[in-house]
């Protein structure tokens, strides 16, 4: 089975074709030379043309002229991405970098693609479609990002980083927007001192808007697709004697806007009970609401500088989302979710001026996870995970032309699983787990409902992974260089969120195995005059890719795909027309397969 995916995207500002062509020749200014891009890819500050690794760079320039204004609008900017709002809750993600991403957005299955907000990992993809406030850059890193980012970013990760207050330093924003169906926006910043050596920042964002969506529930007609969020953002900055910073900020964010428009329900009329019958058997709640509230805020904490000629750095994240929707998929549906993680890493970077350069560290990460959610039945599940992984990476300068990198990541993961269901669908809201099956059960799905003590979870998985890296890149002329990089990264495994009771045993929080995948790279990076161009190709190697699927038997349930290839091509081209006007453009082909797969597979992807 193959499927062949082509995706062009090339985007200018509206109105440099109309400026050029009415501005005379002779008043148009000569042509200015591109700004340097500093990225910080592989832990460290590096000009974008000299990191061997496949990097989209935002500025805040960027933002305003490409019209970016969340993590969805990074779309049209970014080759071999795809990004969508995910299935419920109006901010929930749902990602893809080089056709690798994950659909589920409930807390069993882990994102592929890694949100760090400055440094810090999201873990769940509910509330992740961001808001850009007040960020001084966006850097999109296409790839397995295992060696340096670790677990879950098989398919890349997105960087988000914020402006941060310093001292001496005073500035100011503020932006209004008023649009079609109410929609009025609010953004305002203020950056100042407080001391010679203390900064602060406040930011804020307000966005509303009326439905722009008419459903019909009941006979009625219903705007839906309104428009309800509040972001705020707090920072400190302090620069001790002797040159360390200290860094705090706290974020918080309340979304209550509606999620993505779905199709209710409409079946046999409402029972006096609340109930309605569908084919004798599933019983569902019809209900008229229809609402997602998201709120979620964040602790981050940093202390930066130097020893000697090693810079250190220690950054620590706290984070806590909850989260309330109800609304429809065929049937009724409701999900609730509280979510709180830790995150501490100490970095160590070298800065000698010598061939031989390094960054290493440590990394400690625990996440504790509740669901309950209502859809053919209610299912309530529990998940901790703790994870702590050491890393390093080195590079050294063969010569003056030629640099080989060289790194690799220890990962330990475990997980702790708990779920259990109750078969309200059968008429029986009281029986959990283990109870005989309701008598009004048919004859033939009683013998699997009387075995449901084999589905109250209870179990654990543990997951150790080593990620490495390598690549060797040569510097042609200042302006053209290109590499060679073979790398690896993995996902851990986690357990499908669904256990209906209506299908067969082995379907109910079904296990799946940890996700691997190895990527070969070649990339020519080049800027001529005013113009740049980043060609970019890659081959994947899926073992054992995660997969969501309704199969025949089992419902809705999670599985392993044993090999899974992935081949594409990527160009990313800018130019700066004059002091004005710039442009840009990006390009991607993916070709994938699945290339060995269990007749089982096979079947259940057929």
């Amino acid at each position: 089975m193959k499927l062949m995916k082509h995706i062009f995207q090339l985007a200018t500002s509206s109105v440099i074709g109309l400026a050029v062509f009415i501005l005379p020749a002779t008043i148009l200014p000569v042509a200015a030379q591109l700004d340097e891009i500093v990225v910080t890819a592989e832990r460290r500050e590096a000009n974008l043309q000299d990191v061997p690794v496949a990097v989209t760079a935002l500025t805040p320039e960027d933002f305003e002229t490409r019209q970016i204004e969340n993590i969805a609008d990074l779309q049209a900017s970014v080759p071999s991405i795809s990004i969508a709002t995910n299935t419920g809750t109006a901010s929930g993600a749902r990602i893809f970098l080089r056709g690798v991403g994950e659909d589920e957005s409930r807390p069993t299955a882990d994102p592929a693609v890694g949100i760090y907000v400055d440094g810090v990992y999201l873990g769940r993809q509910t509330g992740a479609l961001l808001d850009l406030l007040d960020l001084q850059s966006v850097e999109v890193l296409r790839g397995p990002q295992g060696t340096l980012y670790g677990r879950n970013t098989n398919g890349g990760a997105i960087k988000l980083t914020s402006k941060r207050p310093m001292p001496g330093e005073t500035s100011s924003s503020v932006s209004f927007a008023y649009g079609d169906d109410e929609h009025i926006e609010m953004k305002a910043s203020i950056n100042g001192s407080l001391s010679e050596n203390t900064a602060f920042g406040i930011a804020v964002l307000t966005k509303n808007a009326d439905g722009h969506f008419t459903q019909e529930f009941n006979g009625a007609d219903r705007d839906i697709g309104e428009k309800d969020l509040a972001a705020a953002r707090l920072s400190f900055m302090h620069q001790t004697a002797n040159d360390w910073e200290i860094f705090v900020a706290f974020d918080k964010t309340t979304d209550d806007s509606d999620p993505i428009p779905q199709t209710p329900y409409k079946g046999k009329p409402v029972s006096a009970t609340g109930t309605e019958t569908y084919n004798d058997i599933f019983r569902v709640v019809d209900s008229t609401d229809y609402r997602s509230t998201v709120e979620q805020q964040g602790l981050t904490f940093s202390v930066a500088g130097d020893i000697g000629n090693v810079s250190v750095k220690w950054l620590t994240g706290w984070r806590e989302l909850e989260d309330d929707l109800e609304g429809a998929v065929g049937f009724a549906y409701t999900q609730k979710t509280d979510q709180e993680q830790m995150t501490h890493e100490l970095i160590f970077s070298s800065n000698y001026d010598g061939r031989l350069n390094w960054v290493g560290g440590i990394y400690y990460y625990e996440e504790d996870i509740y669901l309950t959610n209502t859809f053919f039945n209610a299912d309530t599940y529990d998940m901790d995970t703790t994870a702590q992984a050491f890393f390093g990476q080195v590079k050294f300068d063969i010569t003056d032309a030629t640099t080989l990198s060289g790194g690799v990541r220890y990962t330990d993961e475990e997980k702790d699983f708990i779920g259990t269901t109750t078969m309200s669908i059968f008429g029986n809201p009281d029986s959990e787990i283990g109870d005989a099956a309701p008598a009004s059960v048919p004859a033939g799905m009683r013998a699997a409902c009387d075995n449901w003590p084999e589905c109250f979870y209870d179990p654990s998985g543990e997951f150790e992974n080593t990620s490495y890296r390598i690549a060797v890149d040569h510097n042609f002329t200042d302006d053209l260089m290109a590499f060679v990089s073979y790398s690896t990264g993995f996902k851990s495994g986690g357990w499908s969120p669904d256990c209906l009771p209506n299908f067969a045993r082995g379907a109910c929080y079904a296990a799946v195995d940890e996700e691997e995948l190895a990527t070969i790279e070649l990339g020519i990076r080049s800027e001529f005059e005013n113009v740049r161009v980043n060609l970019t190709y890659f081959m994947n190697t899926y073992d054992d890719l995660q997969l969501a699927a309704t199969l025949p038997g089992r419902g809705f349930t999670r599985f392993n795909v044993e090999e899974v290839e992935v081949a594409g091509l990527e160009a990313e081209l800018s130019g700066q027309i004059n002091e004005y006007f710039s442009w840009f453009g990006n390009a991607s082909w993916l070709d994938t397969e699945y290339s060995e797969v269990s007749q089982a597979t096979a079947s259940a992807i057929a």
